[in-house]
């Protein structure tokens, strides 16, 4: 009796065990450690990492950072390519948002975005950028149409970081200041002597100034639109076209 007690019991914990491998085996990647945006209804905190898996996520993402989320401290990363989405972080009027943490785009690819708005703000995957760290994505096929405008970051500041970011078949049509992969650079916002380093990208955009409903234009530039202040730019190579405006940028 007591022999068949004790082999049940190794039995329960060889199933147990086992059991306990396949979860393992079949558990997402984002299952340890990592928190998918899966809800608006969640607090940002410093120190995690939050996923973004499809546009569903990708859209909480955009809602989390434009009411108010800065992610300043945390990672967010993409696990996969999406199609169609809204701009991060986007300043338009009333509403606005400025993303500090690290973006990790993985080398995955998000296309077909279209943010048309008529009456200013920052338009871009990213609207706005305080010392943020933003990598291997790129954006493809998209319109932005908008004040100020970019592939990658509409304005940065702060020592913020682009790098292996790339803008492919992109159309920017603005009044501001626009570039395939940075709009502007404004570090007079934050530490004057941090520069910002774009490193390691390609643009491959059509920039057309002058066509917001506003007459008149400012400056852009196929990587670079305006660098108002301290920005190195290194490694990168532009194959886009930019068209009427006032002031293009050596960039």
């Amino acid at each position: 009796m007591k022999k068949v007690i004790k082999f049940a019991e190794a039995c329960s914990v060889i199933f147990i065990a086992t059991l306990f491998m396949l979860l393992a085996q079949v558990a997402p990647a984002n299952a340890v450690g990592k928190i998918p945006l899966n809800t608006t209804d969640i607090t940002i905190e410093s120190g995690q990492t939050y996923t973004i898996s499809n546009k569903e996520e990708l859209l909480n993402f955009a809602e989390i950072a434009r009411t108010g989320a800065s992610f300043q401290g945390s990672t967010v990363e993409l696990l996969s390519d999406i199609t169609w989405w809204q701009p991060i972080a986007t300043h338009s009027g009333q509403t606005a948002g400025t993303f500090l943490g690290i973006f990790e785009g993985n080398n995955h690819t998000i296309s077909g975005l279209v943010f048309d708005f008529d009456s200013g703000g920052e338009h871009a995957l990213f609207g706005r950028c305080d010392g943020a760290v933003i990598r291997n994505v790129t954006v493809e096929n998209f319109y932005f149409r908008g004040a100020n405008c970019a592939g990658i970051c509409a304005v940065a500041w702060n020592g913020t970081v682009i790098e292996n970011c790339h803008a492919i078949d992109g159309i920017l049509a603005n009044r501001g200041y626009s570039g395939g992969i940075l709009g502007m650079t404004v570090n007079a916002w934050g530490d004057s002597n941090a520069i910002i380093q774009i490193e390691n990208c390609t643009s491959r955009c059509e920039i057309l100034e002058g066509c917001y409903h506003i007459s008149g234009g400012e400056n852009i530039g196929l990587i670079v639109g305006y660098a108002r202040e301290g920005v190195t730019v290194e490694n990168c190579n532009n194959t886009g076209e930019a068209f009427g405006a006032d002031y293009k940028t050596e960039l």
